[in-house]
Parts: structure tokens; C-alpha cells; sequence
């Protein structure tokens, strides 16, 4: 393949040890093959590619020369823990019984904030754990019962290290010890870490390291599809940017979709990330083969579904979902916290599965969270609209839907939430009208902390980038893009008129 000039800027790169590329490449500007003909532009360097998950690392195998070795930063780690722990140790995850039982606590609830604890402590870049994981904040956190937990956490995380020990090591367990032992890596000259606007604290401490080590760093990545805030991700692309002696390129030129949904792409960016890029189209859309539906929330993605099988569709796949589950969307897209909210309508709190659904005592409760203007969770609001408006149908319409679920070779269409989107593309692509309405943007910000709103606009970016060809918009973006086209002020939708009038009779 000739790399276009991009590419081949990418490519004429030097790699001095200790050095830092950033390559910002936006959607579809064919990150992969990037790093594939940087690794083949260095035949003599040894490069380790870090990427997302199991099924790119499979993937990328086919395709990058012998130079590479590609791996997942836990399947690095696993490989040094294993020589010391064994496997019989490694890879279990958290349990709050076995906690209780192996602390000897006095209830489930505190096994489940130790667990809670060490998450937090695991996918933090800190040392030990602090009072900063545990469950409190405020005030709250210096009582007795904060400290005792604290306690128990750091005495769990010791036995989890103890070789010694049945306690299990789980996979961020490993991965955190592997990182905290600050081992350098000798046999790597170049790390090539994709994905990196969402990059886990742990992995970017890692990375960091081996860079002060002597190790090169390319971090490649779109600052724009940041999307996993809510997990602890880190925009390991942004803070890149900022770092002096980085020396930077951009992917502008996508290979997936032609210059209409560029613009469109460009003109979000431009407007509400301050970015200044016009996105190059250079796809040509086709034979429409695979078609999906993305939302922002899992209640729409239930709405659709439920539309879809009424109207005759019986094959539907449900992006994220995998072979060895059948496919069923019911854990994934948070239908069984559907069910529980139902359950909780009916007065059955004994048939609550779930652990979130599980802090909730009754329907009221749990729409009096909804409600809450503070609680910004506008997932569990949906879930309580739908249980009030499907009332006794729901249990049936739910397991109609797993019944349709089916993997994505057979399927009629697709449906995919924003999060798990990211990464795929289909010829054609609905977006439903369920994200920031961005005639409504500038006003929604307000009630937002900055990164919030970001990670907001970034979800239309990535779901308007999904289609290689067809592209059906909300009306919400249409009449944003219209007014924004023509320099005039979009005007507000129905709901944020009435929200203002609220406002001002106050």
C-alpha cells in the first residue's frame, strides 16, 4: 500500500529512545495501517504494540511484521506474574462472599465496599489504598466505619499479593502489581500504543515509565472519541499534546466515509471542541450491506428493538454482545436493571437481581432518584417511563428481545449504544435523537463541568462517524447544522422553551 502523505510523514519519523510521537488521527483515517507501515519503515526496531482488547490484538497479528510484538497491557502483565504466583492465582475476579468470608466482616454491604475500594484503588496510579477509594466523601469519609473499611481494604489488597495466600489476584490486581514493580521493559525499543484517548491510569503510568526508562512512545488516537470517562479513562492523547518535546501529526484523510459526513464531522468539531480541522473524505459509499441503529442511551435501544420485532424483524444483533452468550443483550445494554425497576413496580423487591437496583427498597424510591434534578441519570429516568408506560407487558416484551438477538453476520440490523460503537462501521447508520440536543448545546454546557459537556459532543462525533455511505440524522442535528450553515441561531426545541419559561415565572 503507498501511505498517503500523512502517513508517510508518520513514517520518516527518526524514534530517538525516550522520544514521544502523538499521532491525533481522526475517525476512520486507518490508524492500524499507520502503525503497520511505521513498524515496516523500521525493520530493525523492535516495537510493542499495546492495544484494546484481545480481539484487536488477534487481529493486528495478521497483519504487523515479525518486528512487532503485539500484545494487551494485561496480557504483558500477566505474563511476568504468572512466573511468580502461577495461573491457578491470577485472573479471578473481586467476590464480595469470599471477601466477607476471608475478612470475616460482619455483612454482605461492607464486602461489597471493599470491593468497591479496590477497584478504585486498582485503576488509580496510587500506591496503596487510600481514603480517597473507599465509599464516602465529605465529611463522611473520616468516620469509624470509612476507616474500618479502609482498613480491611488494605489488609485485603496485602493478602491478594501474598504469594502465599488463596486470596486471588484479579486481572486489574496483577496488572496493578505488574505496574507498581516499575520492571523495564529491555526487549522493546518503540511502544506503539493505539486507542490512547481512552487509556486507563494504570497503562498510562506504565507507559510513562518505560518512556523514562529509555523506551520511544507513539501514542495514536482520536482526542475527540474520548468517551470512557466514567470508567477512570484518561485522554492520554490530550495530555500528550501539552508535553514540550512531543512531536505531533494528525490523520485527517478518512478512508471510511465520503467528504458530506467529513463536513459534518468538521463542523461539530469546529463549533463545539474548538478544533479547527477539516476532515478529508475519501471513502466511497457503496452497496448497502450492513445497517445500524446507535443511541446514547439503552431505554432507546429497548424502544427500537421492541418497534423493530413489531414490525417483523426477527434477527437483530446487539453491538458488544458475543458468540459465547448467545448474543443476548440483557446484561449489556441493561435490561436485567429494567426488569428489576419492574420488579419493584410489581411489589416483588425479592425478584431484584441486580446489585445497583439492589440499594432500592421500592418503586417510589428509585423514581424519586429519577426525578432528582441533581441525580443527572438520565438512564434510570427512561427505565421509569418505560415500566410505567409498558406496566405488566415489559417481562414479555424483554424476553421477546433476547429471543431476536442473534450475531451480526445474520443479522437484519444492529443495534449499538455510542460506547459500543466505537471502533465498527456499517454502510448505513440511524442516529436516534435521544443525545445533547445541539440546538439546546450552548445552555445544556451550563449544567455541565467541562469534560461532562466534551465527552458529550463526543459521542454525536463518534456516532455520526459510524457509516461508510447513508447517514439518517435527528431532527435536533439537522436544524443545528442548517442554521450553523447559514450563520443563524438554531432555535431552542419545545423542551428547553419550557425549561426557560419555568425559569422565569420562578
Amino acid at each position: 500500500m503507498k501511505p498517503t502523505s500523512e502517513q508517510a510523514e508518520i513514517c520518516d519519523d527518526p524514534l530517538y529512545r525516550g522520544g514521544l510521537v502523538v499521532v491525533n488521527a481522526y475517525a476512520g483515517s486507518g490508524k492500524s495501517t499507520t502503525l503497520r507501515l511505521l513498524a515496516q519503515s523500521h525493520p530493525g526496531h523492535k516495537f510493542l504494540y499495546l492495544c484494546f482488547n484481545k480481539t484487536v490484538a488477534e487481529s493486528a497479528r495478521r497483519i504487523f511484521p515479525d518486528n512487532v510484538r503485539v500484545s494487551t497491557m494485561h496480557a504483558v502483565a500477566y505474563g511476568a506474574m504468572c512466573k511468580r504466583f502461577g495461573a491457578a492465582k491470577l485472573g479471578r475476579e473481586l467476590r464480595p462472599a469470599e471477601i466477607k468470608d476471608h475478612l470475616r466482616l460482619a455483612n454482605g454491604f461492607s464486602a461489597v465496599q471493599v470491593r468497591d475500594a479496590l477497584r478504585e484503588f486498582l485503576l488509580s496510579t496510587d500506591q496503596e489504598p487510600g481514603i480517597q477509594h473507599v465509599g464516602a466523601s465529605g465529611a463522611g469519609a473520616s468516620s469509624d466505619y470509612w476507616k474500618e473499611i479502609l482498613k480491611a481494604t488494605r489488609k485485603y489488597w496485602q493478602e491478594m499479593i501474598c504469594r502465599d495466600s488463596s486470596v486471588p489476584l484479579s486481572h486489574d490486581a496483577y496488572l496493578k502489581l505488574f505496574v507498581l514493580e516499575k520492571t523495564p521493559l529491555r526487549y522493546i525499543d518503540t511502544i506503539l500504543l493505539d486507542e490512547a484517548q481512552d487509556t486507563n491510569p494504570v497503562t498510562a503510568e506504565f507507559v510513562s515509565f518505560q518512556r523514562r526508562e529509555g523506551a520511544g512512545v507513539v501514542l495514536v488516537g482520536d482526542k475527540h472519541q474520548s468517551i470512557y470517562r466514567f470508567r477512570g479513562a484518561t485522554n492520554f492523547v490530550e495530555r500528550a499534546l501539552a508535553i514540550e518535546e512531543a512531536r505531533v501529526y494528525g490523520l485527517t484523510q478518512s478512508f471510511r466515509f465520503a467528504q458530506p459526513i467529513a463536513d459534518l464531522a468538521s463542523d461539530i468539531l469546529n463549533l463545539w471542541k474548538g478544533d479547527d480541522v477539516r476532515i478529508s473524505g475519501l471513502g466511497t459509499p457503496g452497496k448497502v450491506r450492513s445497517q445500524a441503529f446507535i443511541a446514547r442511551t439503552n431505554s432507546t435501544i429497548l424502544e427500537r428493538a421492541n418497534s423493530l420485532i413489531g414490525s417483523g424483524k426477527k434477527a437483530i444483533h446487539f453491538a458488544g454482545t458475543v458468540d459465547r452468550e448467545n448474543f443476548k443483550p440483557d446484561a449489556k445494554y441493561g435490561f436485567e436493571e429494567l426488569l428489576d425497576v419492574h420488579s419493584l413496580w410489581a411489589k416483588n423487591p425479592d425478584a431484584v437481581k441486580t446489585r445497583y437496583m439492589k440499594r432500592f427498597n421500592s418503586f417510589s424510591e428509585v423514581k424519586e432518584m429519577a426525578e432528582n434534578p441533581n441525580g443527572q441519570d438520565a438512564e434510570l429516568k427512561r427505565m421509569v417511563a418505560l415500566v410505567e408506560r409498558w406496566a405488566d407487558q415489559l417481562p414479555d416484551t424483554l424476553r421477546r428481545l433476547s429471543a431476536s438477538a442473534c450475531g451480526p453476520q445474520e443479522a437484519q440490523i444492529t443495534l449499538s449504544s455510542a460506547h459500543r460503537a466505537k471502533g465498527l462501521e456499517w454502510d448505513r447508520v440511524e442516529v436516534a435523537d435521544d443525545f445533547v440536543n445541539l440546538c439546546d448545546a450552548d445552555l445544556e454546557a451550563e449544567n455541565m463541568t467541562e469534560p461532562e459537556f466534551n465527552e458529550e459532543i463526543n459521542l454525536i462525533y463518534v456516532a455520526v462517524t459510524r457509516s461508510r455511505g447513508g447517514l439518517s440524522l435527528p431532527t435536533s442535528i439537522e436544524t443545528w447544522r442548517a442554521c450553523y450553515l447559514k450563520g443563524e441561531t438554531p432555535p431552542r426545541s419545545r423542551k428547553m422553551e419550557e425549561k426557560l419559561k419555568k425559569k422565569q415565572t420562578r
